[in-house]
Formats: structure tokens, sequence, C-alpha cells
């Protein structure tokens, strides 16, 4: 094959992928397609809506990171409204180990978050990066155990607000 040859076709495939992009996107129905909100990345630039998200999460981690072995079962309730999807169910595995020992060691356990940053913000979902100061007292000896932790949260809105949709510890 000639280099004319060659260049012919290297330009009728381009070609004919830009009018194949040109009309998937021209046919595509509108729900499909994302809003231009859900797409452009906003945190820190829209301080409002890194503000928010950032708030909702700091709160809603204060209510569940917490375990009192005279009181196993108060995370419960907060950590229904406020977490969603694969969160849950990671959240029940950070809550299963703590209730195993708890009693037996008479546990207290609060995590506070000490710092958020917010790695990507759309309308409808955010990604944070969070960093925890924790803190479990063994009250049968007295034994303060401290620490610091990290944990990558993925957040989505809902009509009810912000809620965790992923928590990965790091």
């Amino acid at each position: 094959m000639s280099t004319l040859q060659g260049l012919r076709t290297a330009t009728a495939v381009l070609v004919g992928a830009a009018v194949a992009a040109i009309a998937t996107v021209l046919v595509a129905p509108p729900s499909s397609v994302p809003s231009p909100s859900d797409r452009l990345n906003v945190a820190v630039v829209d301080a409002d809506a890194t503000a928010e998200v950032v708030t909702a999460v700091e709160d809603g981690l204060g209510r569940i990171l917490v375990y009192d072995y005279r009181h196993p079962h108060r995370a419960e309730k907060p950590a229904a409204s406020f977490l969603t999807g694969a969160a849950s169910e990671q959240y029940q595995q950070i809550y299963d180990v703590l209730a195993a020992v708890g009693p037996r060691q008479k546990l207290i356990h609060r995590s506070t978050v000490s710092r958020v940053g917010v790695q990507r913000l759309t309308g409808s979902s955010a990604e944070l990066l969070v960093f925890l100061d924790q803190e479990t007292v063994r009250t049968t000896d007295g034994s303060v155990n401290r620490a610091p932790a990290q944990i990558r949260v993925e957040a989505v809105r809902t009509d009810d607000g912000w809620r965790v949709s992923s928590i990965e510890l790091l």
C-alpha cells in the first residue's frame, strides 16, 4: 500500500469515527447525557457547595463513628439514615469488630473528624479525604489508645441531603 493510500484510509477512519461520535451525542436520549453540573468538578471553586458537603460529612461521621459498650446500638439509627449503598455494609464490618470485643473489654470509642479535603464535587456526588482522630478507652483497665486514621469517602446527594455511599480505610 502506498503512503497516499494509507493516508486516505486513515483519514476515512478518522472521519467515520468523528461522525459516529457526533451521531451518538445527537441521538442519545437527554436523560443519558449528564448535565454540566454532574460533570463539572466544583470542589473548592464553589465555596458554598464545598462547605455544604464538608459539613454534612463531618456531622454524619461524628454521629456514627462512635461506640460505647453501655449503649452499643446508639449509632444504628444515624447510620441507617446517613449511609447508603456499599457504605452500609462497610460500616457494619467496622461496627462488628467493635461489637465483638466491646462488651468484654468495656470499650468506649470515638472518632473525631479533624480535617476534610474535597477531591471531587459535582451536583450529585463527591469524593472526600477525611482525617480522623480516634480514641478508644478500655474501661476494664483504664488504658487509652489514640491513633489517627484516614478514610476516603464517596457521597451522593439525595432528596434528604448528602449521604455517604462508600468508606475506604486508607
